[in-house]
Protein backbone atom coordinates (compact mmCIF):
# COMPACT_ATOMS: atom_id res chain seq x y z
CA UNK A 1 0.00 0.00 0.00
CA UNK A 2 2.87 2.18 0.88
CA UNK A 3 4.83 1.54 -2.24
CA UNK A 4 1.76 2.47 -4.27
CA UNK A 5 0.68 5.37 -2.66
CA UNK A 6 4.28 6.67 -2.93
CA UNK A 7 3.98 6.31 -7.06
CA UNK A 8 1.18 8.89 -6.66
CA UNK A 9 1.66 12.45 -8.22
CA UNK A 10 0.16 15.31 -6.23
CA UNK A 11 -3.54 15.55 -7.60
CA UNK A 12 -3.20 12.35 -9.54
CA UNK A 13 -6.07 9.99 -8.94
CA UNK A 14 -6.33 6.32 -7.87
CA UNK A 15 -8.78 3.58 -7.07
CA UNK A 16 -8.78 1.92 -4.06
CA UNK A 17 -10.94 -0.98 -2.79
CA UNK A 18 -11.58 -1.28 0.72
CA UNK A 19 -13.39 -2.89 3.79
CA UNK A 20 -15.68 -1.37 6.71
CA UNK A 21 -15.34 -2.09 9.75
CA UNK A 22 -19.28 -2.36 10.51
CA UNK A 23 -19.31 -5.03 7.56
CA UNK A 24 -16.07 -6.74 6.55
CA UNK A 25 -17.37 -9.48 4.36
CA UNK A 26 -18.33 -7.25 1.74
CA UNK A 27 -15.48 -4.35 0.09
CA UNK A 28 -16.27 -1.04 -1.14
CA UNK A 29 -15.08 0.66 -4.06
CA UNK A 30 -14.03 4.13 -4.29
CA UNK A 31 -11.46 6.69 -6.01
CA UNK A 32 -9.50 9.83 -4.51
CA UNK A 33 -7.08 12.16 -5.44
CA UNK A 34 -3.36 11.87 -3.35
CA UNK A 35 -2.79 15.49 -2.20
CA UNK A 36 -0.02 16.69 -0.70
CA UNK A 37 -0.49 19.90 -0.40
CA UNK A 38 -1.99 20.58 3.09
CA UNK A 39 -0.20 17.83 4.63
CA UNK A 40 3.03 15.57 4.42
CA UNK A 41 1.83 11.84 2.94
CA UNK A 42 2.44 9.68 5.83
CA UNK A 43 2.02 6.51 6.90
CA UNK A 44 0.36 5.58 10.43
CA UNK A 45 0.65 2.21 12.68
CA UNK A 46 -0.75 2.18 15.81
CA UNK A 47 1.32 1.09 18.87
CA UNK A 48 -0.81 -0.63 20.99
CA UNK A 49 1.50 0.08 24.14
CA UNK A 50 0.80 3.35 23.94
CA UNK A 51 -2.22 4.28 22.09
CA UNK A 52 -0.58 6.62 19.78
CA UNK A 53 -0.60 6.54 15.90
CA UNK A 54 3.44 7.08 14.54
CA UNK A 55 4.02 7.92 11.25
CA UNK A 56 6.41 7.69 8.84
CA UNK A 57 6.96 9.94 6.37
CA UNK A 58 6.31 8.44 2.57
CA UNK A 59 8.82 9.42 -0.36
CA UNK A 60 7.44 12.68 -2.20
CA UNK A 61 6.22 11.03 -4.89
CA UNK A 62 6.87 12.02 -8.61
CA UNK A 63 6.66 15.52 -9.88
CA UNK A 64 3.20 16.47 -10.15
CA UNK A 65 2.04 16.41 -13.78
CA UNK A 66 0.73 18.77 -15.96
CA UNK A 67 -3.14 19.31 -16.40
CA UNK A 68 -3.96 18.36 -19.86
CA UNK A 69 -6.10 20.36 -22.29
CA UNK A 70 -9.41 19.25 -22.63
CA UNK A 71 -12.27 20.29 -24.96
CA UNK A 72 -15.94 19.65 -24.42
CA UNK A 73 -19.78 20.89 -25.89
CA UNK A 74 -22.28 22.35 -23.88
CA UNK A 75 -25.63 20.28 -24.45
CA UNK A 76 -28.07 21.81 -26.40
CA UNK A 77 -31.59 22.37 -25.07
CA UNK A 78 -35.34 22.30 -26.06
CA UNK A 79 -35.29 25.98 -24.51
CA UNK A 80 -32.87 28.15 -26.72
CA UNK A 81 -32.42 30.65 -23.40
CA UNK A 82 -30.91 27.69 -21.42
CA UNK A 83 -28.36 26.44 -24.19
CA UNK A 84 -27.40 30.46 -24.67
CA UNK A 85 -26.71 30.49 -21.11
CA UNK A 86 -24.88 26.87 -20.12
CA UNK A 87 -21.22 28.03 -21.49
CA UNK A 88 -21.76 30.95 -19.03
CA UNK A 89 -22.08 28.53 -15.87
CA UNK A 90 -20.15 26.56 -14.33
CA UNK A 91 -20.05 23.40 -10.99
CA UNK A 92 -17.41 25.01 -8.64
CA UNK A 93 -16.07 23.07 -5.68
CA UNK A 94 -13.89 24.31 -2.97
CA UNK A 95 -12.24 22.49 0.23
CA UNK A 96 -10.13 23.74 3.04
CA UNK A 97 -7.88 21.86 5.09
CA UNK A 98 -8.06 23.61 7.89
CA UNK A 99 -11.15 25.60 9.59
CA UNK A 100 -10.97 29.40 9.61
CA UNK A 101 -12.50 32.46 10.25
CA UNK A 102 -15.00 30.67 11.96
CA UNK A 103 -15.95 28.52 9.38
CA UNK A 104 -15.99 24.69 10.06
CA UNK A 105 -16.77 22.77 7.07
CA UNK A 106 -14.66 21.71 4.78
CA UNK A 107 -16.08 21.20 1.51
CA UNK A 108 -18.75 23.19 -0.61
CA UNK A 109 -19.59 23.04 -4.49
CA UNK A 110 -22.13 25.36 -5.99
CA UNK A 111 -22.88 27.43 -9.51
CA UNK A 112 -20.60 30.06 -10.82
CA UNK A 113 -21.19 32.48 -13.77
CA UNK A 114 -18.33 33.37 -15.90
CA UNK A 115 -17.62 36.74 -16.08
CA UNK A 116 -14.35 36.74 -18.48
CA UNK A 117 -13.51 34.09 -20.54
CA UNK A 118 -10.87 35.19 -22.21
CA UNK A 119 -9.07 36.22 -18.33
CA UNK A 120 -10.51 33.19 -16.81
CA UNK A 121 -12.95 34.82 -13.83
CA UNK A 122 -15.80 32.81 -12.19
CA UNK A 123 -17.99 34.95 -10.08
CA UNK A 124 -19.77 32.63 -7.12
CA UNK A 125 -21.00 33.13 -3.32
CA UNK A 126 -19.57 32.77 -0.38
CA UNK A 127 -21.84 29.92 0.22
CA UNK A 128 -19.38 28.46 -2.57
CA UNK A 129 -15.80 30.12 -1.64
CA UNK A 130 -16.36 31.17 1.81
CA UNK A 131 -12.57 31.91 2.62
CA UNK A 132 -9.68 32.13 0.28
CA UNK A 133 -7.49 28.68 1.84
CA UNK A 134 -8.60 25.99 -0.27
CA UNK A 135 -8.38 24.13 -3.17
CA UNK A 136 -10.58 25.28 -6.28
CA UNK A 137 -12.09 22.97 -9.01
CA UNK A 138 -13.88 24.25 -11.67
CA UNK A 139 -16.29 22.34 -13.65
CA UNK A 140 -17.90 22.77 -17.36
CA UNK A 141 -20.69 20.96 -18.89
CA UNK A 142 -20.19 18.50 -16.47
CA UNK A 143 -17.54 17.13 -17.60
CA UNK A 144 -14.30 18.96 -18.22
CA UNK A 145 -13.02 19.84 -14.35
CA UNK A 146 -9.71 22.55 -14.39
CA UNK A 147 -8.00 23.53 -11.02
CA UNK A 148 -8.56 27.00 -9.94
CA UNK A 149 -7.73 29.45 -7.21
CA UNK A 150 -9.18 31.83 -5.39
CA UNK A 151 -8.77 35.62 -6.09
CA UNK A 152 -10.84 37.84 -4.08
CA UNK A 153 -13.55 37.09 -1.43
CA UNK A 154 -15.26 40.34 -0.44
CA UNK A 155 -15.30 40.99 2.95
CA UNK A 156 -19.42 42.97 2.90
CA UNK A 157 -20.90 41.45 -0.32
CA UNK A 158 -21.60 37.67 -0.77
CA UNK A 159 -19.39 36.91 -3.86
CA UNK A 160 -15.95 35.36 -4.65
CA UNK A 161 -13.92 35.42 -7.58
CA UNK A 162 -12.28 32.61 -8.56
CA UNK A 163 -9.80 32.00 -11.68
CA UNK A 164 -8.73 29.22 -13.74
CA UNK A 165 -6.43 28.77 -16.97
CA UNK A 166 -8.93 29.01 -19.90
CA UNK A 167 -6.32 27.56 -21.96
CA UNK A 168 -7.16 24.53 -20.11
CA UNK A 169 -10.34 24.14 -22.11
CA UNK A 170 -8.83 23.91 -25.67
CA UNK A 171 -11.39 24.71 -27.75
CA UNK A 172 -14.60 24.49 -25.48
CA UNK A 173 -17.02 27.48 -26.28
CA UNK A 174 -17.30 28.99 -22.80
CA UNK A 175 -18.56 32.48 -23.15
CA UNK A 176 -19.13 35.54 -20.52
Amino acid sequence: FRRALARLADGQYATVRFTIAADPNSSELSYFRMSRRWFPAQYCVRDDKTGIWPCTPLSPGPPRRPHPVVSTRFPKYRNPLMTRLAPSLAMVTFSMPYSVSGVTEHYYHGTGVVVDAKRGLVVVDRNTVPVSLGDVTVTFAGTVQVPGRVVYVSPIHNLAVVAYNPRLLGSTPVRS
